[in-house]
């Protein structure tokens, strides 16, 4: 049995424990959003999808064709999907270890992906109905049109963060410890207080009663 059959398995057992208090929040960095896209295919054949109450993406590195049919496809993952991406002036200032000199999300929109610029979600230019910087496969403009249309219907331009912020803070000044603050990048997307704390805000419905103070590693 593979490991998102076990997971879904396990993930069916505690829903049926708990019932209508069982809720599943799902959240994805980068490549994470593939992973999770996955999850939610194999949830689907399950009808476990219900029990997923959020979705939160981080500067998602899947591309909008797979969007388009693992998270599209499903109108109430849609309702409840929250993205944040890099602005295009950050993933341009970022690099890969310093030797491809954009954003690991540009580096597999033009390098890895069989077409030449195809558009990625993580890219805050596929939320601008005005570029036309995609080069990409015949079919290019159809995929952003089928994931335009859903993000219409879905409202999702109200849950979409662009972050612009040259730097963020990773660790808040607490108990003896220095306020930490890096450079904003792919990399470290997941390591913004602030962001990751309004995630988890989201999830319980408001104030945390424990604070994230600090994610320097993470």
């Amino acid at each position: 049995m593979r490991g998102a059959d076990l997971l879904t398995t396990a993930l069916r057992s505690l829903a049926g424990t708990w019932g209508a208090n069982f809720e599943l929040h799902l959240v994805g960095h980068s490549a994470g959003s593939i992973m999770l896209g996955k999850l939610l295919g194999n949830l689907a054949q399950k009808n476990l999808l219900d029990v997923v109450k959020s979705c939160h993406l981080y500067a998602p590195a899947c591309s909008v064709a797979f969007a388009n049919k693992d998270y599209a496809s499903y109108p109430t993952i849609m309702q409840n999907l929250y993205i944040d991406v890099l602005s295009d002036k950050r993933e341009l200032e970022d690099h890969v270890a310093h030797v491809y000199q954009k954003s690991l999300l540009y580096f597999v929109s033009n390098a890895l992906d069989a077409d030449a610029r195809t558009p990625i979600l993580g890219m805050a230019n596929v939320f601008d109905p005005d570029y036309v910087g995609w080069d990409g496969a015949a079919v290019t403009a159809e995929v952003l049109d089928v994931w335009r249309q859903a993000a219409r219907s879905s409202k999702l331009k109200g849950r979409i963060t662009v972050h612009n912020d040259a730097d963020v803070v990773t660790r808040k000044a607490s108990n003896g410890a220095l306020e930490k603050v890096e450079k904003a990048s792919h990399g470290g997307f997941d390591n913004n207080v602030a962001m990751v704390s309004q995630t988890l805000q989201r999830i319980v419905g408001g104030k945390l009663k424990l604070r994230v103070d600090d994610l320097v590693g993470f």
